[in-house]
């Protein structure tokens, strides 16, 4: 069954001004041209992302090039697996705005660093390594609403 990619249809329809994806390195140039051949600026990050412990290509779909550049370059200081640098909150909210996400997503999201979590599902109460991240949810704290 081929996966439906909800944020991509989400950008291509005009609702997210970008989409971030993440890809094995040696399918990097296919999907960047798919993104350009559909009509978006795409930018890789300065370096590999480290997820799972595999290297990937972060690649920056969006509307226009600068737009592109903010998300990169937002997510430059936080990128997985390498030492954070800077105001990490202020990195993460940033990174959402440019996705597009609502200011209550962003905060939900900007709440996990700030709380000390590192970004393992297994940190979250009653979960292990085989947890969604649905479920996880459950066992976690809610966002404080400001």
């Amino acid at each position: 069954m081929a996966r439906l990619d909800v944020e991509w249809l989400a950008f291509t329809a005009g609702l997210k001004p970008a989409v971030r994806r993440t890809v094995d390195p040696a399918r990097a140039d296919e999907v960047a041209a798919r993104f350009v051949r559909e009509g978006a600026a795409v930018l890789r990050a300065d370096r590999h992302a480290v997820l799972g412990g595999r290297e990937q290509v972060v690649l920056y779909a969006a509307r226009s090039h600068d737009l592109a550049a903010a998300l990169r370059d937002a997510e430059a200081t936080v990128l997985p697996g390498h030492p954070t640098v800077g105001d990490v909150v202020a990195a993460h909210r940033a990174v959402g705005a440019a996705l597009g996400f609502p200011a209550c997503c962003v905060g939900a999201f900007w709440e996990r660093p700030a709380r000390g979590w590192t970004g393992s599902w297994t940190e979250v109460p009653g979960a292990s390594r085989r947890t969604t991240w649905p479920r996880a949810l459950r066992g976690w704290p809610r966002p404080t609403r400001g």
